[in-house]
């Protein structure tokens, strides 16, 4: 699981690194595409080429894997019984395709699930604080917004390569920032619930592992 979420920092690195370098080539055009050479041109084409398609890979692989893992992890959490969960089973998969409702419900769930997977009293502040929660989907819905706009930049001058290659950036940030905070969630609740299992003496179900 935190393997697959690695992968999605693959085609954002390099997003990163083909925008960074066209900001450093771009300061010896002097505004105008016409000084950029052929070469530049392929080098730059084949990176966004290999990030793109890094993205249509990585990103679908790393949603099936994440919620296979919600699957797993519910189950875990069901089976203690520590804290009740806000969603049914269903809305592990359909809250993330259903508009306008995927942009609350796999937030709920998630918190829910490091809720009831975290072993601390149900009284203890740090136990049900979601704050990692939080921010993890904070940074994914704005990697999904920067990316959305980066997309539609125009590209007809320097000025707008200069400004796509920024929001790339902000993409990349933000995206690689997402995937570190999931991977954060994913080894916090495994980690967990296997203190719950050891606790109770035996695992009702098979523990997801990262």
């Amino acid at each position: 699981m935190v393997g697959a979420l690695a992968l999605t920092a693959v085609p954002a690195g390099i997003e990163v690194f083909s925008a960074v370098a066209w900001l450093v080539i771009s300061r010896g055009l002097h505004g105008d595409l016409l000084n950029l050479s052929a070469v530049q041109l392929q080098t730059f084409a084949d990176l966004d080429r290999v990030a793109a398609i890094g993205v249509a890979v990585t990103w679908p692989l790393c949603a099936a894997v994440f919620i296979v893992w919600l699957f797993l992890a519910r189950a875990d959490v069901d089976a203690f019984g520590r804290h009740a969960q806000s969603w049914g089973r269903p809305w592990l998969f359909f809250g993330w395709v259903i508009p306008l409702a995927n942009l609350v419900i796999p937030h709920r769930i998630v918190a829910d699930l490091w809720i009831g997977g975290n072993p601390a009293d149900d009284d203890d502040p740090e136990h049900t604080s979601t704050s990692l929660v939080d921010y993890w989907w904070m940074f994914l819905l704005l990697s999904w917004f920067v990316g959305r706009i980066a997309g539609n930049l125009d590209t007809q001058s320097v000025w707008d390569f200069n400004v796509r290659a920024c929001a790339a950036v902000a993409d990349g940030a933000v995206t690689i920032t997402a995937a570190a905070l999931a991977a954060r969630i994913v080894l916090g609740v495994n980690r967990g619930l296997r203190e719950q299992a050891a606790t109770a003496g035996s695992v009702p179900v098979p523990t997801p592992h990262a």
